[in-house]
């Protein structure tokens, strides 16, 4: 069972409603097709504290949380949750308050690994969306995700205050050479801005691109 939530934004002490219009109850197969998109859109999908899980289901297929990663661990934690699950259910009233500092803005601690943890994800995801016949526009957000994700941690490095700027600038250029992540971005889906990004990755542009984020032009 996976429920809704409110975001709590301390700094202007409100609420802003994440539930969904719909309420699902139907099998693994159904869940892909009607509520998948939903959930991504929704962040549904990241956090265990909005799901109800039989432990049986945990313990017969071995689902754990990736111990070397302490970043998107919950993520790949559903994911393979989802891919074993014969029957779901979708509450689409929302029961948890999720505290943010600021309105749209998460404050996030600098993990080192955190691309190798969003690829361990972003793999786990296309292997559960290859498994449905129908599966190109579950599969084009999954690569938007993480594409943009990816453009999240290059602006997280180059603004990093622990490394210097050649650090930076090399972390960012094995980022960019990496193939999954260069095939993922051929397939995603991107805003205009996003799109100016991705032209510079696919340039190998790193100084570019450590530039632009380094100095605050880009989001």
């Amino acid at each position: 069972v996976l429920f809704c939530f409110h975001y709590h934004i301390v700094d202007e002490n409100s609420l802003i409603d994440n539930s969904c219009s719909q309420f699902f109850s139907g099998t693994g197969e159904q869940f892909f097709e009607q509520c998948f998109s939903l959930i991504i859109e929704k962040e549904l999908l990241n956090p265990p504290w909005n799901k109800l899980i039989r432990k049986s289901l945990i313990d017969q297929n071995n689902i754990r949380f990736t111990p070397e990663f302490s970043i998107c661990e919950d993520m790949a934690f559903s994911i393979d949750l989802l891919r074993n699950s014969n029957q779901l259910i979708l509450n689409n009233k929302a029961y948890y308050n999720y505290f943010l500092k600021s309105s749209g803005t998460l404050v996030f601690k600098f993990h080192e690994n955190y691309f190798e943890a969003l690829t361990d994800f972003y793999n786990k995801a296309k292997v559960y969306c290859n498994r449905y016949e129908n599966h190109q526009k579950q599969r084009n957000e999954i690569d938007s995700l993480y594409s943009r994700l990816t453009m999240m941690y290059l602006k997280m490095i180059s603004c990093y205050d622990g490394w210097n700027k050649e650090k930076k600038q090399d972390r960012i250029r094995q980022i960019i050479k990496d193939d999954t992540f260069r095939k993922a971005l051929d397939a995603s889906t991107l805003n205009h801005k996003k799109r100016i990004m991705k032209g510079l990755i696919k340039a190998g542009a790193y100084r570019m691109i450590y530039a632009i984020y380094s100095t605050g032009h880009s989001k």
